[in-house]
């Protein structure tokens, strides 16, 4: 048996150090189902940012030491850290105060039962209430569905399903994009430059985490901004994704989208003969109208008719006359003082105009004056150039005349020696000759001249 004595305080400090290693042993350990019945007022004071929490747990009471950044992670979270809450809290340390109480300090709390999921559409729940997207118009399915975008991540296999099942099935675009919720969004935007009737989101297998990308702010932000209908087809029949909330139209899968999209055509086009068929009776029926109405006037009312028709119309023409004078009178000074400033204004204007028209008038005569005397300097010109061109082609044609002239009068000279050496008759017909020679070259040389 150990006598050894001690006081409180060196019993609790040795207590302390002995135990040193054992609590350090509870570090990550996660204590569940706590309830804080003290927060609200717990959370009044802070001491060197940290809360001193009162928590029980059945049978027991500790004291939580809570971070202040600890909480506030939480609470930005979208957890929800109050009496009316169970918690979970993660163990950073364990110690005593000076009175024997358990102290915890926990790194970090969260709402209990509350997974994952939850917290994340919670915080797209947040989202949307604070952006009023809840309360937005959505927009309606087109008369025809026709163009049809199909938005999906790479390998879904579940477009099949939607071609077996839709009977119109030519303008069917497929887009793959990346598991991404900034993808689907990009693509949904992108899909706003074709005339496409109806953009559908869709996917096969159950709602789980990975589904979420469907879900996430910035798809919802596309589809808010989305001028074209946008529906989702997403997981089985059971599922019921967040952005079911948002989107224009879903379907509780990828098949169903097809079936829905046939039968609201096969509606639209029963209703459109239907409609045409309406017309139809409601023209004939017009027609027959008219033609009963046609012939009664014809037999039976035409003359008290057109009697009627005249002394209303006479009425109706005195009664405008009436009116007409009225208003005559009562704006007659009025229309006098406009006519009379339509006049002046008329006036100054042709008075304008007959000054715009003479200086015009006195410009165009400049203008042809300075175009006739440059034509008439030009024509001066061109009657020097030809003279000179005459004078000289004559001078020149002119000495060479005179060289045949004088070429002819030695050839005569010497056929005249010659035949003054033969006979004397010869030398008559020679002398005859010359002569009729000597008159030609001269009347040609005076009629050159």
């Amino acid at each position: 048996m150990n006598n050894d004595t001690e006081t409180l305080n060196e019993f609790i400090d040795r207590f302390l150090r002995d135990t040193k290693d054992i609590l350090s042993r509870y570090k990550g350990l996660i204590i569940s189902n706590l309830s804080l019945t003290n927060f609200r007022r717990n959370i009044e004071r802070i001491y060197n940012g940290r809360y001193y929490i009162d928590a029980f747990s059945n049978r027991y009471n500790v004291k939580l030491l809570l971070p202040k950044l600890v909480l506030e992670e939480a609470i930005k979270s979208n957890h929800k850290i109050d009496e009316t809450v169970s918690v979970d809290v993660t163990i950073d340390s364990v110690s005593f105060d000076n009175k024997g109480t358990i102290l915890i300090s926990i790194s970090k709390i969260i709402e209990s039962g509350i997974g994952e999921q939850e917290i994340f559409e919670r915080n797209l729940d947040i989202f949307c209430k604070e952006n009023s997207i809840y309360q937005r118009s959505k927009k309606q399915l087109p008369t025809f569905i026709k163009k049809i975008a199909l938005i999906s991540t790479v390998g879904t296999n579940t477009v099949d399903d939607i071609k077996k099942n839709l009977i119109y099935t030519k303008e069917l675009d497929l887009f793959d994009v990346n598991s991404s919720s900034d993808e689907i969004s990009k693509k949904i935007l992108e899909c706003q430059n074709v005339d496409y009737d109806v953009i559908l989101l869709f996917r096969g297998g159950h709602n789980d985490k990975a589904m979420n990308i469907y879900s996430d702010i910035p798809v919802i932000k596309a589809i808010v901004d989305s001028k074209i209908h946008v529906g989702a087809a997403l997981g089985h029949e059971t599922d019921f994704p967040f952005i079911y909330k948002i989107v224009d139209s879903y379907y509780s899968t990828p098949t169903n989208f097809a079936q829905v999209a046939n039968e609201h055509n096969n509606n639209q086009i029963i209703q459109f003969n239907n409609t045409v068929l309406n017309i139809g009776h409601y023209i004939n029926s017009f027609k027959r109208t008219i033609v009963n109405y046609y012939l009664s006037i014809k037999t039976n009312n035409f003359e008290h008719i057109l009697k009627h028709l005249s002394s209303d119309l006479e009425l109706i023409e005195n009664k405008i006359n009436k009116e007409i004078l009225t208003i005559i009178h009562k704006n007659e000074k009025a229309l006098d003082s406009k006519l009379y400033i339509a006049n002046t204004t008329i006036n100054n204007k042709i008075n304008q105009i007959e000054k715009v028209f003479h200086s015009s008038i006195l410009s165009v005569n400049e203008n042809i004056r300075d175009n006739i005397q440059l034509l008439s300097n030009n024509l001066d010109y061109a009657s020097n150039n030809i003279e000179n061109r005459c004078n000289t082609n004559f001078n020149s044609l002119q000495s060479e005349l005179n060289k045949s002239f004088f070429n002819i009068e030695n050839s005569s000279n010497k056929l005249i020696s010659i035949i003054e050496m033969k006979s004397t008759k010869k030398k008559y017909i020679t002398i005859s000759v010359v002569i009729v020679i000597l008159i030609t070259l001269i009347f040609i040389y005076f009629a050159f001249n």
